[in-house]
């Protein structure tokens, strides 16, 4: 019999992913300062973990480090998001009209949206965050192309806080899901001008929903 190691979950890690839940729901508001005694207290951790676990998230573009003052949520500007939802376009865009043209939807993205559809109307918005990013990952990844996807990858984290600014906006889940259901459609037709109309529609969408209008 084949005994299969189980690794526990290291204070830091379990740290790290609590947080990243709360600003991903938007539990953590942008611009928000965390303060680092209340959090000791509310997750009964040493601070040295608290500060690992937010060094790790500050890593991946999902928390700020400010030098004497601490740990904050980044605060998107207009200008910002208009900046990333351009260059998301063009790294996107090429892949997606690639991918229309051999009508070719890509497993990872196939799965991401198996998992919009499953998703209840009750859904946590930060499951929804990740979801959308797999989405689109696996789009990008299709081309095969490693500085294409390095380059996507490092625009990730601002993308996910993007998309967690727009949560309040919706309603139900369900919306975001035949967003994505639409753009597999335009994909699939084999209609590269189409698939390109739709990734534009939906990046119109993401940016007319953030809250600075």
């Amino acid at each position: 019999m084949t005994t299969v190691g189980i690794h526990p979950v290291t204070t830091v890690a379990a740290l790290e992913q609590a947080l990243e839940d709360r600003i991903l729901d938007g539990d953590l508001a942008p611009g928000g300062h965390l303060i680092e005694a209340e959090l000791t207290r509310d997750y009964d951790v040493a601070r040295h973990s608290l500060r690992a676990a937010c060094d790790a998230l500050a890593r991946r573009g999902l928390l700020t480090k400010r030098v004497n003052r601490g740990f904050f949520v980044p605060e998107l500007t207009k200008r910002d998001a208009e900046e990333i939802f351009e260059l998301r376009r063009a790294l996107e865009l090429p892949v997606v009209r690639q991918l229309a043209a051999a009508t070719t939807i890509p497993d990872d993205t196939k799965q991401a949206l198996a998992a919009f559809e499953a998703l209840p109307k009750s859904a946590a918005w930060r499951d929804i965050v990740r979801i959308d990013v797999e989405f689109h990952r696996g789009l990008v990844q299709a081309a095969h192309n490693s500085r294409l996807a390095r380059a996507h990858s490092d625009l990730l984290a601002e993308i996910t806080l993007c998309i967690v600014q727009t949560g309040s906006t919706y309603d139900d889940p369900r919306e975001v899901v035949r967003e994505h259901r639409d753009l597999v459609k335009a994909i699939r037709s084999g209609d590269p001008d189409r698939a390109e109309d739709e990734l534009d529609a939906h990046f119109a969408e993401g940016l007319r929903r953030l809250p600075f209008g």
